[in-house]
């Protein structure tokens, strides 16, 4: 026979289960519904890109990162190639940096 005790234990459990069942599913509906967007822009340095995430400006970049110099991307294409990438970084939830490595590839000549 089930006691008192038993009961208040199993009806405890079964409210903080669901609660977590709802929590996890609002994170998950909400990254759904999440809009991330990247903007290319040609600034007084070259090209750069705008990150935005629910028309919130998150990254602005108007230099090249992970170089020392402080110049724009020199063709459309290489800034159009950056944000795809930090976009890119974003969707796999890394961290939506770029490395030396990732420039040397954008910008080496035939990509």
């Amino acid at each position: 026979m089930i006691n008192r005790h038993s009961i208040i234990v199993i009806s405890v459990a079964a409210v903080i289960s669901a609660g977590i069942w709802v929590i996890a599913w609002n994170r998950q509906h909400s990254k759904e519904q999440e809009r991330v967007l990247a903007k290319v822009f040609q600034g007084p340095m070259g090209w750069g890109y705008d990150i935005w995430v629910n028309d919130t400006l998150f990254i602005h970049q108007e230099c090249v990162p992970a170089i020392e110099m402080k110049k724009g991307f020199a063709e459309k294409q290489q800034a159009e190639k950056a944000a795809g990438l930090v976009l890119q970084k974003m969707q796999q939830h890394k961290l939506p940096t770029l490395t030396k490595f990732d420039v040397e590839h954008i910008c080496s000549p035939g990509n």
